[in-house]
């Protein structure tokens, strides 16, 4: 039964002040359960709205492809991709 408390106060603690009210009765855990989850739940929302859908805006963009080529070409640097990495023909000091 206490672990049925728990969970309750944990998932409603947010929306519900009768259940805030009662955190001293369950401890540190709960703060550093919060702030994992918290962490847990930004990189998340971060890898699933700027990581994952890179590939598919980069293909759309063929604007911007045509610029990186033409910002190469025009130095006579050659720029392709093997095995996923960038290589080029000239040593560039960035």
């Amino acid at each position: 039964m206490r672990f049925k408390e728990w969970l309750k106060f944990f998932g409603l603690s947010f929306f519900s002040d009768k259940q805030a009210s009662s955190a001293t009765n369950f401890g540190f855990i709960v703060i550093v359960l919060n702030i994992v989850l918290a962490f847990v739940f930004f990189w998340g929302g971060y890898y699933a709205t700027d990581v994952v859908p890179f590939s598919a805006h980069y293909n759309a963009a063929s604007a911007y492809r045509e610029f990186i080529d033409n910002a190469f070409q025009t130095n006579s640097i050659e720029l392709r991709i093997e095995n996923s990495t960038a290589v080029c023909n000239k040593k560039i000091n960035s």
